[in-house]
């Protein structure tokens, strides 16, 4: 996928792991879908990787709710908000409901 994105665009495509890697400092990080194979741990450091890496915000969506799964992630608020505590977030928004057990949380720092 690197590869392709590389050849098909003209900006800059990194090949990381989030959760151990540093990332570019940048004015937003925006993920979709990737926490969805994460352990709590791992979208602990995912979020605080990206959300640190960023100047005005996180977006992410995930799969929400308390569903037990063995293959999938799901998220509950108390765990989104636990994180953003943690963070300092200025200000976490949810947008929920566009479809079932899926939630996009955005976290501002300013």
């Amino acid at each position: 996928m690197v590869e392709l994105a590389s050849s098909n665009t003209e900006v800059e495509i990194l090949h990381l792991d989030i959760c151990k890697e540093s990332v570019p400092i940048k004015d937003y990080y925006i993920c979709s879908g990737a926490l969805n194979i994460l352990t709590y741990f791992e979208t602990h450091l995912f979020i605080q990787n990206c959300y640190n890496s960023s100047r005005k915000a996180f977006i992410f969506n995930t799969l929400y709710g308390s569903k037990e799964s063995e293959t999938y992630n799901y998220l509950g608020k108390d765990f989104i908000e636990s994180i953003a505590k943690k963070l300092n977030v200025k200000k976490v928004i949810y947008k929920e409901g566009y479809l079932e057990n899926d939630i996009t949380v955005m976290f501002l720092k300013k």
